[in-house]
C-alpha cells in the first residue's frame, strides 16, 4: 500500500501542514476556553467523523395469543395432511 503523501506537490504539503497547524492552535484555543485540556492524539489514532445517521428503528415484535398459534398450528398440519396424502414430500 502507497503512502497518498508521496504523491503531493510540495505546495500541497505545505498546504496540510498549515492546516495542521491551525487546527492546533485552534484545539489549543478551544481548550484554553473550555478548561480542560484534552490530550492530543495522533493523526492516526484520532477517531473518523462519520456523518450522524438517525438510529434505525426498532422493528416491533407480534406476539401470538396461545388462541392464534394454536389456529396456525392446526391449518399446518392440515397442509401437511393434505400434500401427504397427496404423496408429496415436501410443500
Amino acid at each position: 500500500m502507497q503512502n497518498p503523501l508521496l504523491n503531493l506537490t510540495v505546495q500541497q504539503l505545505e498546504r496540510a501542514l498549515q492546516i495542521r497547524q491551525q487546527i492546533e492552535s485552534l484545539q489549543s484555543e478551544l481548550d484554553a476556553l473550555l478548561g480542560s485540556p484534552a490530550k492530543a492524539l495522533p493523526a492516526k489514532a484520532a477517531p473518523k467523523l462519520k456523518a450522524a445517521a438517525p438510529a434505525p428503528a426498532q422493528k416491533k415484535t407480534w406476539k401470538l395469543s396461545p388462541a392464534a398459534r394454536a389456529k396456525l398450528a392446526a391449518l399446518a398440519r392440515a397442509r401437511w395432511r393434505k400434500a401427504k396424502a397427496e404423496g408429496k414430500t415436501h410443500l
